[in-house]
């Protein structure tokens, strides 16, 4: 069984890096840029023996945290990037990709069930586990598959018609407010405004 953990360093009580170690040796690290470091600076001092990702231009909108990311190639940063948005308790909301244009590639969204109440025929009959969610991927314009990690359903839907259909009145939807919905189902915003 693979030894695996994530090594995490603060400076000033902020995240500066995670290096993500297996079987004692490093597979990736990422580095969480501030505001006022220079970009030449950090990709100089970064041990370039490791897979690097860069964090930065970090933003904070309707109480989330949103992060730019960009791996690191030959010492520089590449062309693609992705955006993820946090809660303040660092769970991740959604997770784009784009490329050098600028232009959406795919996306993901998680709605996050724990300890939601699971309700059926109007009565709750137990609550959701802790780390239950419900993923809903994009591609470039739209929804691809709407899957989860519990038992509500074993196979991912592929069509949201179907989805809507079957869940309208049912344990997740009926646990969505309509912006909820909408932002769930639908590629943009980014970020959500609830």
């Amino acid at each position: 069984m693979a030894d695996s953990y994530t090594e995490l360093n603060f400076v000033d009580n902020q995240l500066k890096t995670k290096i993500n170690i297996r079987n004692k040796e490093v597979f990736g690290a990422t580095y969480y840029m501030s505001q006022n470091e220079n970009l030449n600076d950090v990709l100089q001092n970064l041990d370039q023996e490791l897979e690097w990702y860069i964090n930065l231009n970090k933003e904070t909108i309707n109480g989330y945290i949103i992060w730019e990311s960009r791996a690191i190639s030959d010492g520089n940063l590449t062309e693609d990037f992705n955006k993820t948005v946090y809660t303040v308790d660092d769970k991740v909301i959604s997770a784009f990709s784009y490329d050098s244009n600028g232009s959406i590639t795919d996306a993901i969204k998680f709605f996050y069930l724990g300890g939601l109440p699971i309700i059926v025929d109007g009565e709750t009959i137990g609550y959701f586990g802790e780390g239950d969610k419900i993923a809903f991927r994009f591609n470039a314009t739209e929804i691809e598959e709407i899957s989860t990690n519990t038992e509500l359903f074993y196979k991912p839907y592929t069509y949201l018609q179907r989805f809507m259909e079957e869940w309208q009145d049912r344990a997740i939807l009926n646990l969505m407010t309509p912006d909820m919905v909408s932002y769930y189902t639908n590629i943009l915003p980014l970020v959500p405004n609830f």
